[in-house]
């Protein structure tokens, strides 16, 4: 299991938040995500293929595909895409490896 979470931060205040987690349901790879006031929502592994891994759940109302993707570079691409009221719609979230800090001492 992989365990995440992610945050949207404005003028210094979480906005959001929402806990991630890719794990096996059913003898199948899944993504489940849980966001900030919302219900739980999974979605099944659509296809893995190279370095790619799409996720999809056409009955959720948006997304409805996740996409990860692994660059040439080693930075990750997560890809959130569906529709929304019959208009195709997509975000990227660029993501780079960073160095985690230790709390200073208090």
């Amino acid at each position: 299991m992989l365990l995440g979470v992610s945050r949207i931060v404005a003028k210094g205040q979480t906005r959001e938040f929402e806990y991630l987690r890719i794990h096996v349901a059913d003898g199948q790879l899944a993504y489940t995500a849980k966001p900030s006031n919302q219900a739980e929502t999974t979605f099944k592994l659509l296809r893995a293929e190279g370095r790619s891994l799409v996720f999809e759940n056409l009955a959720h109302d948006f997304p409805q595909r996740i996409l990860y993707r692994l660059q040439p570079d080693g930075s990750l691409l997560a890809r959130i895409e569906g529709q929304i009221k019959g208009q195709e719609k997509s975000r990227d979230f660029p993501m780079t490896r960073t160095a985690c800090e230790a709390p200073a001492a208090s």
